[in-house]
């Protein structure tokens, strides 16, 4: 317990962690360096590494009987790994620099867009509203959002999801909007006719809840993730 709680002491464990890191991950390390990037960031370590350990080891001798005390400090030393990791971790752009040239942010990327994944749809339809899907595409300019969700309010609309990307000069919006339903024809029209949004011709379709059961299961599916040089 003693050995545990001195090695995770912040005197001792940041100038370690930034030498092991700069040992490990520069083709040409000092320990200069290691020094220089750990008196950057240590105001904001420790106040992380505060946060972390000091209400942690308070509930351990205040509340965790004899036996427990060894695995509340092993878990609070697992979390704290995660936390340093994430805050000083290789960047996303830094995989040339890493220890075998294969271990980069993207790791996280990748696990991210995987639980992504499991929840295709981030939409819950209400089965008493009626649900609208609305696209749209033209030229970049400032303020189109603004005037889509306005036109939307005032139809009584409510916007819970949207994807926006701009490639260049142009402008995509995917939205997901729910009304009640006798209002869905007047949002149809307002977004239509209205002149300001003509240069993004918005689309409108409706949707309707997906019944369990009532869908073809895909048979094969393939995600292809590619990093590298652009050609």
């Amino acid at each position: 317990m003693f050995l545990d709680q001195f090695v995770h002491h912040p005197l001792l464990y940041f100038p370690v962690f930034y030498a092991t890191k700069e040992y490990v991950m520069s083709d040409k390390p000092t320990l200069s360096n290691a020094l220089s990037h750990y008196r950057e960031n240590m105001t904001e370590d420790l106040k992380a590494l505060w946060k972390i350990w000091v209400p942690s080891t308070f509930i351990n001798f205040a509340f965790m009987p004899m036996w427990g005390r060894i695995p509340w400090v092993a878990g609070t030393s697992f979390l704290w790994s995660m936390i340093l990791s994430i805050m000083r971790g290789g960047a996303v752009g830094e995989g040339e620099e890493l220890a075998g040239n294969s271990i980069t942010g993207e790791t996280l990327h990748l696990l991210e867009d995987s639980l992504h994944d499991l929840w295709a749809s981030p939409v819950e339809l209400d089965s008493t509203k009626a649900h609208i899907c609305v696209s749209a595409s033209g030229p970049d300019r400032i303020g189109w959002v603004s005037k889509i969700a306005g036109v939307v309010a005032a139809h009584g609309g409510n916007i819970t999801h949207s994807k926006m990307v701009r490639l260049g000069n142009e402008f995509t919006v995917l939205m997901h909007v729910s009304i009640e339903p006798e209002q869905r024809r007047f949002i149809d029209a307002g977004l239509r006719n209205n002149k300001e949004l003509r240069p993004l011709n918005p689309k409108i379709s409706f949707l309707t809840r997906r019944q369990t059961g009532m869908f073809i299961e895909p048979t094969f599916a393939l995600k292809i993730h590619c990093v590298g040089k652009d050609r």
